[in-house]
């Protein structure tokens, strides 16, 4: 079983190496890192679905990090 598990990774690798793909060139400029976060805060302050799915993954994420104050 495990060398057919290895086999298959190796065949993944060799597409994976093989796979060629078109690099376009933007015709946009270049966007700063600080403005590129700006932008996306704006969005999310203006996407309401966003916000909700936001606002509950970082619920469920503070309360299930108090978990990993019990573990040794």
């Amino acid at each position: 079983m495990f060398a057919l598990n290895a086999l298959s990774c190796i065949g993944i690798f060799v597409v994976l190496y093989g796979w060629r793909h078109e690099r376009r060139k933007s015709s946009l400029p270049a966007e700063r890192f600080v403005s590129a976060i700006r932008v996306g805060m704006r969005f999310v302050t203006h996407t309401r679905a966003l916000q909700g799915v936001l606002i509950r993954g970082i619920g469920f994420f503070l309360f299930a990090s108090a978990t990993w104050s019990l573990f040794p």
